[in-house]
């Protein structure tokens, strides 16, 4: 019995360190499940941001393209105005 006595006590050791080895990897994997999870949700939102950003500067663009349109159509009409003597100035005007 003595002979066996060491070599229980050694694969008791050995299942005592597996144990741990075990504890660690499952605590490794729950921290990297973590980590990925914070990089996708990470990943989304800067998906959504960039989704958002431009589509406030389409807006943007779209509101200035009007706004230029109608500063031009405002233009050509006072130039229009301008060149086009009324009869009401001609009979002042003469």
């Amino acid at each position: 019995m003595l002979y066996f006595q060491p070599t229980n006590i050694l694969t008791e050791d050995i299942e005592a360190v597996q144990a741990l080895i075990n504890t660690a990897r499952v605590q490794a994997g729950s921290q990297y499940a973590a980590l990925e999870s914070a990089v996708n949700y990470t990943t989304d939102l800067t998906a959504m941001y960039e989704l958002g950003y431009n589509t406030v500067n389409d807006v943007n663009f779209s509101m200035e393209t009007a706004h230029l349109a109608k500063n031009q159509i405002l233009q050509q009409a006072a130039t229009a105005m301008l060149h086009k003597p009324t009869k009401v100035s001609r009979g002042y005007s003469n």
